[in-house]
């Protein structure tokens, strides 16, 4: 991210894309502490620190958009996951 504001003085858009899981089957009853919190930090802290740091900027501007497209859910649902 500071790379970027080194190279550039405005943002227009960000499309932040990411997902994946090497979590086991069984949904939500089968994580443990651990897997909850190797979720948040691949998938929910990288969108947060991107909107951190380049929301305020955006906000100042009155201009720009960011979009966050996450889940690997939407590829492979897991049965667990939706019921089925």
């Amino acid at each position: 991210m500071e790379q970027v504001l080194q190279r550039r003085d405005s943002i227009d858009f960000i499309v932040h894309v990411l997902g994946g899981s090497s979590d086991p089957g069984g949904g939500f009853q089968a994580f443990t502490e651990e897997h909850w919190r190797g979720t948040f930090d691949l998938i929910f802290y990288p969108a947060v620190r991107i909107d951190r740091k380049f929301a305020a900027l955006m906000l100042q501007r009155k201009s720009g958009v960011i979009i966050h497209v996450t889940s690997i859910q939407s590829q492979l649902p897991l049965s667990e996951a939706t019921g089925a």
